[in-house]
């Protein structure tokens, strides 16, 4: 009996470890596209639209009610799933090459930080998050149209504000890429 229990134990260890091999291998890629997903959310939820998802009322026990739709594992659950994804894939492609790998990971950053600056953007300018209506919005502009946007929104100081957090969140991404570099060339020097 406890033979079999320490080849479970040792079993459910190794599903564990290769389960997490993605995420250990990727750590910054990881923790980056979480952060480029919840921060719009977050936004969102708790600054812009908080009478959205946050009732203040002496009524209930701390004094406010979340609601469903911006409860915080809520808001971390889908940034997780997809995080997690793109690490596995990144993962898989490093095994085949990787320049591959890195030309993966360039797309990926590019593609969220196009989204997060939208979304910072839109929610700072327009009180809403990237939508289909807005996507409409945009394919049924004009030039004319375009220009008057650019002129009036461009420098205003919402987005003088979108932009200092989107130059923020690509300092902090460019900071974890290098810490995580530099912890794993440490802890490979050091025999780890």
């Amino acid at each position: 009996m406890n033979r079999l229990l320490r080849h479970l134990g040792h079993d459910i260890c190794l599903v564990i470890r290769i389960v997490l091999s993605p995420i250990i291998s990727k750590k910054a890629l990881f923790v980056n596209i979480i952060l480029l997903l919840i921060v719009p959310s977050i936004i969102n939820a708790y600054w812009i639209n908080h009478e959205q998802y946050i009732t203040i009322s002496p009524i209930y026990k701390y004094g406010f009610k979340i609601r469903d739709g911006a409860s915080f594992p809520y808001i971390l659950f889908v940034p997780y799933v997809l995080s997690y994804i793109m690490c596995l894939f990144s993962f898989l492609i490093r095994k085949i090459d990787d320049k591959i790998d890195d030309i993966f990971k360039l797309f990926v950053y590019f593609c969220l930080f196009s989204l997060f600056a939208v979304n910072v953007f839109c929610l700072l300018n327009f009180e809403t998050m990237l939508s289909p209506s807005i996507i409409m919005l945009m394919v049924e502009t004009n030039i004319g149209e375009t220009k008057d946007f650019l002129f009036t929104y461009l420098l205003s100081f919402e987005s003088l504000v979108a932009y200092s957090i989107i130059l923020s969140m690509f300092l902090l991404t460019w900071f974890v890429e290098k810490y995580f570099y530099t912890y794993h060339l440490l802890s490979r020097s050091m025999g780890h």
